[in-house]
C-alpha cells in the first residue's frame, strides 16, 4: 500500500491488526512510501530488492508452493516511471518462476480508463502497454467498480477518474494460479485510491459441476471406433442415440485432464529412470526398446493433452507438430477468468456479490427480455415491397432435401467450437460421420415433413460475453446462444437454400451479410457524408442521425417475420420450419458454468443460430421500404453524397444505422414517425441515450437546439466510428 507517511509510524497499527513482518520503502514528503506486511506464520517472505517505487520478494505458501512478488508505486513523473520499468525490465529478463506485481503504476492502458478532465491519448496508453509486453506481462483483469482512483472536485463540480492501480503477471503465474480473482473494494474517505483484493484461488463461484462435453482427443482412442459402433443402433431417433452415447462415453471414457496429467508424469518418470540407468551401464536392447515404446506413448498422450487444450482455449487454429500446450492452456485460463461473473450492480446500483442472487438477477433479465411484446405490435403493409421470386428460386428453396446437400453442411461448420446442451460438437459428426451420418441425414430430411421434431433438439445455453472490458451492469453483456449441432445442421440447410436469392431480395441499402456486398461500401459512402458535412455552406442543412437499436436481435416479433417471410414469397414449407426454428427454442442463462431454469422465449432470434442474420436483415429491409416509401412521396428529403453524388437517406450494416435529412421541424418529425412506425411493426426500441444527432457546418445553433430537444437524442459533433472506423468530423471548439 501507498503509505503516505512514515512506514515507521504504521508499525504499532500493523503489529495491533496481527502482521508481525513487514517491509517499506521510505515515503517522499507527502506522496510515495510502500510497506508490506505479512502474518509470519501463514506464509514465509524473503526480501529481494528495495527501490524507491517496488519492493521486490520471494513468497512461499504453506504446503511449498512459492512466487515471486513486488509492490509497485510508481512515480506521477514520466521520468521516474521511466526509471521504474527499467529496473521491472532488468527483473523480467532473470526471472525464472512465477512473478505476480501489483499497485499504483500511475498509467493507464486504454483511453476508456479514464474519466473527465483532459481525455487520455492513445499514444499514452501505448506506451504503457508496450512497457507491459517489454516485461512480458499480462493484465489480471478486475472485477467491481471500473476506476481505482478520483481526483478532487474541480470547477463545475466535475472530478477525474482513472483506473491507475491494477496487478499484472507473467504467464507462469496466471498457470499456476487459474483461478486468481482481483477484486476492487469500496473506496474509503481517507483515501483517494481504492483497495485491491488479490484472492489467489478464487472465491468458490468457480467450482461447479461440469457439464458433458465431446471431448477431441477421445478420437486418438483406438477403442473409440468400436465403442461408438456397439452403441450406435441407427434405428432409434438420433437424439436418443446421442443420449444413450453420452451414457455409454462416460462408462468407456479413457482420457480426462486429470488422467492425461498423472499418465504423463507416470511415463515421464519411467523415461527418466531408464535414461539415467542407460548412462551409467552398458546399452541395454531391452531397455532401449522400452524407451521407445514409452516415448511413442508419451507424444500420443502429449498430443491427447494438446488437443484437450486447444479445444478448451477457443482458438481457431492448431499448428501441427509444434507442442502448443502451454499457449492453449493459458488462453483457456485468461478466457475462463475473463467470462467469470462475480460482481454485478443491481438495478438500485448496489454491488452484488452472492453467487446464487447473480444467477437469478441474470435469469430474470433475459425471462423479461424475451417476453411477449405482442400487444406493442401491429403489423403494417407498405407500398414498396420485396422483388418477386422466380420460378426456378422458390424451386430451389423448396425442393426435397438430400444427403449430400446435409454433409455439406456439416463439414461447412467450425468443428470445435463450443457445443449446445447436449454438449456434441460439429467436429464429433464429422470424424465419425461413417457411423452416424445416416442417421443425421435422416434426421433432417423428416424435419423437412414434420418441423415440431425441432423441439427435441432445441434447447440452448446463453452464455454472457461482455461487451466492455469491466463490467458492472447485466445489460453490459452480449448473449451468445449455443444451440445444439443437431438444430444448426438444420438451420444450416435452411440458410443455404436462400443465399443465391438473397442479394436479390434485400434492397442495396443493406450490406450486413449479404454476399458480394462489402463492409467497405458503407464505410466509404460515410466518410464521404460526414467530410460533406463538416464543409457544407449555402441555406440548407442537414442533420444525421446515428440510431442505436437497443437489443435488436432479441427483440425482434416473430409475427413481424413470419409476415415479412410470408411478403418475401418463401416457400411455405421453408417458412413452416424457419418459424418452427424459431418459435420452439427452451433457453437457459448460464453462469459461471452452471446453467439456471430454462425458460421458453416469446420474441427474439438468436445470436449464435446460422439463419438469425438472414432473418434480420430480411425484416430490417422492411424499415428501407418505410423509408424509400417515404422519399418517393417527396416527405422525406436525403442528402446528397458529396457535389455530384448520389442522394442518400440512410446507411444500414445489419442494425447499424445512420439516418439523412434536411435538418427542419418537418423533416425530422417524419423521420422519428418512420423510426417509430418501424418500432410498432417488428417490436424494436430505439436507446434514446446511444442515440446521436450532428448537423451539417452550416445549421445555426438555435435549429441544433431545436431539433436536439425535440428528437430526444444527444447532439454529436461528429459521427465517430462506424463499423469500427472513425469517420471525419470537426473537432469540438475549446
Amino acid at each position: 500500500m501507498e503509505t503516505r507517511t512514515s512506514p515507521i509510524n504504521l508499525k504499532r497499527s500493523f503489529q495491533l491488526l496481527g502482521f508481525e513482518g513487514y517491509q517499506f520503502a521510505e515515503n517522499n514528503g507527502y506522496s510515495g512510501g510502500i510497506i508490506v506486511a505479512w502474518k509470519e506464520g501463514m506464509i514465509m517472505v524473503d526480501m529481494i530488492s528495495t527501490h524507491f517505487q517496488f519492493l521486490h520478494f520471494k513468497v512461499t505458501l504453506q504446503g511449498g508452493k512459492c512466487f515471486f512478488f513486488t509492490s509497485v508505486y510508481a512515480s506521477p513523473q514520466e521520468e521516474g516511471r521511466n526509471e521504474l520499468w527499467r529496473e521491472l525490465k532488468s527483473i523480467s529478463r532473470n526471472m525464472v518462476g512465477e512473478w505476480l506485481l501489483a499497485g499504483d503504476f500511475n498509467d493507464i492502458m486504454h483511453p476508456s480508463e479514464k474519466k473527465g478532465g483532459v481525455p487520455a491519448t492513445q499514444r499514452r496508453c501505448d506506451k504503457f502497454m508496450d512497457r507491459i509486453n517489454d516485461c512480458s506481462l499480462l493484465d489480471c483483469g478486475a472485477i467491481g467498480p471500473k476506476y481505482t482512483w478520483c481526483g478532487p472536485i474541480f470547477h463545475g463540480g466535475d472530478r477525474i477518474f482513472e483506473r491507475l492501480d491494477r496487478a499484472l503477471s507473467n504467464d507462469n503465474w496466471r498457470i499456476g494460479f487459474p483461478n486468481a480473482i482481483v477484486k476492487v473494494l469500496p473506496r474509503v474517505n481517507f483515501s483517494d485510491h481504492h483497495p485491491l483484493l488479490i484472492d489467489l484461488f478464487g472465491s468458490g463461484n468457480f467450482q461447479c459441476l461440469r457439464n458433458f462435453k465431446f471431448e477431441s482427443a477421445w478420437l486418438l482412442e483406438e477403442s473409440y471406433v468400436a465403442m461408438l459402433e456397439s452403441c450406435w443402433d441407427g434405428t432409434s431417433p438420433i437424439y436418443e442415440q446421442l443420449t444413450n452415447l453420452t451414457q455409454a462415453i462416460k462408462e468407456w471414457k479413457n482420457i480426462s485432464i486429470e488422467k492425461v496429467n498423472i499418465k504423463k508424469r507416470e511415463l515421464l518418470a519411467r523415461i527418466g529412470g531408464i535414461q539415467r540407468r542407460a548412462q551409467g551401464g552398458r546399452n541395454n536392447r531391452f531397455l532401449v526398446k522400452l524407451e521407445a515404446e514409452l516415448q511413442k506413448e508419451l507424444a500420443h498422450i502429449l498430443k491427447a493433452e494438446e488437443l484437450m487444450w486447444f479445444q478448451r482455449s477457443r482458438a481457431r487454429w492448431l499448428v501441427d507438430g509444434d507442442r502448443n500446450t502451454r499457449y492453449y492452456h493459458l488462453k483457456t485460463i485468461t478466457r475462463r477468468r475473463q467470462n467469470k461473473i462475480l460482481m454485478l450492480r443491481d438495478s438500485n446500483g448496489e454491488w452484488i456479490e452472492d453467487a446464487d442472487a447473480l444467477k437469478q438477477m441474470a435469469n430474470d433479465f433475459y425471462k423479461a427480455l424475451f417476453s411477449n411484446n405482442e400487444h406493442d405490435v401491429q403489423w403494417q403493409p407498405t407500398n414498396i415491397s420485396f422483388p418477386r421470386l422466380s420460378d426456378d428460386e422458390v424451386q430451389e428453396i423448396s425442393g426435397e432435401i438430400d444427403d449430400e446437400e446435409i454433409k455439406r453442411a456439416v463439414f461447412s461448420m467450425s468443428p470445435w467450437k463450443a457445443p449446445g446442451p447436449d454438449g456434441f460438437p460439429a467436429g464429433f459428426y464429422q470424424k465419425s460421420w461413417n457411423i452416424v451420418g445416416n442417421s443425421v441425414c435422416d434426421f433432417v430430411k423428416h424435419i423437412w415433413y414434420n418441423p415440431l421434431l425441432l423441439r427435441e433438439v432445441n434447447c440452448t445455453d446463453i452464455c454472457l460475453i461482455p461487451k466492455v472490458d469491466q463490467p458492472e451492469h447485466i445489460r453490459q453483456f452480449r448473449p451468445i446462444s449455443l444451440c445444439n449441432t443437431l438444430y444448426k445442421i438444420v438451420s444450416k440447410v435452411l440458410t443455404n437454400r436462400i443465399k443465391n436469392s438473397i442479394t436479390k431480395v434485400v434492397s442495396p441499402h443493406q450490406t450486413g451479410f449479404i454476399p458480394g456486398r462489402s463492409i467497405h461500401e458503407n464505410i466509404v459512402v460515410a466518410q464521404e457524408m460526414a467530410h460533406s458535412m463538416c464543409k457544407m455552406n449555402g441555406k440548407v442543412g442537414y442533420f444525421a442521425i446515428k440510431v442505436d437499436l437497443s437489443k435488436a436481435y432479441d427483440r425482434l416479433n416473430w409475427n413481424f417475420i413470419y409476415h415479412t417471410l410470408m411478403e418475401v414469397g418463401y416457400p411455405m414449407k421453408w417458412i413452416d420450419v424457419v418459424m418452427t426454428a424459431v418459435t420452439s427454442v427452451r433457453t437457459n442463462v448460464k453462469w459461471n458454468g452452471k446453467r439456471a431454469d430454462y425458460f421458453h422465449p416469446q420474441c427474439g432470434i438468436r445470436q449464435g443460430d446460422p439463419i438469425s442474420p438472414y432473418l434480420f436483415v430480411i425484416c430490417m429491409d422492411k424499415l428501407s421500404h418505410l423509408i424509400m416509401q417515404e422519399v418517393q412521396e417527396g416527405k422525406w428529403k436525403p442528402m446528397r453524397a458529396g457535389r455530384n453524388g448520389p442522394l442518400i437517406s440512410h446507411l444500414m450494416f445489419a442494425d447499424d444505422l445512420i439516418l439523412f435529412a434536411e435538418a427542419n421541424v418537418d423533416q425530422l418529425q417524419v423521420v422519428l414517425n418512420v423510426i417509430d412506425r418501424f418500432c410498432q411493426m417488428s417490436g424494436q426500441q430505439v436507446s434514446q441515450e446511444k442515440t446521436s444527432i450532428m448537423f451539417s457546418k452550416n445549421v445555426c445553433p438555435q435549429k441544433k437546439e431545436e431539433l436536439t430537444t425535440m428528437s430526444g437524442f444527444s447532439e454529436a459533433t461528429s459521427l465517430g466510428k462506424y463499423l469500427g472506423v472513425p469517420l471525419v468530423g470537426r473537432a469540438p471548439k475549446r
